[in-house]
């Protein structure tokens, strides 16, 4: 019981130290806006166009929701695991 508090512990740490490495990283130009229009004529020039933007500005927003849904599953996995029998 132990052990698995202290592996909680140092998982919740290294998630904490990672997101601020994150913040400190990443610059603050949240509210900038689209950086021009992308034409969406053709699909495989807007997808490299749309991925560089999401990865490059939004950094920080992507990686906050795949925590909140990593968040949710392990939460729904907890509430459904089985318990020992003695």
């Amino acid at each position: 019981m132990r052990s698995q508090r202290i592996a909680g512990a140092l998982v919740a740490l290294i998630v904490i130290l990672t997101f601020a490495w994150i913040v400190y990283a990443t610059p603050m130009e949240t509210f900038k806006g689209i950086p021009g229009q992308i034409e969406l004529s053709e699909l495989s020039e807007a997808l490299p166009e749309t991925a560089r933007f999401l990865w490059g500005e939004r950094l920080l927003n992507v990686v906050s929701q795949a925590f909140i849904v990593f968040s949710a599953v392990i939460g729904a996995l907890a509430l459904f695991r089985g318990e020992k029998v003695d």
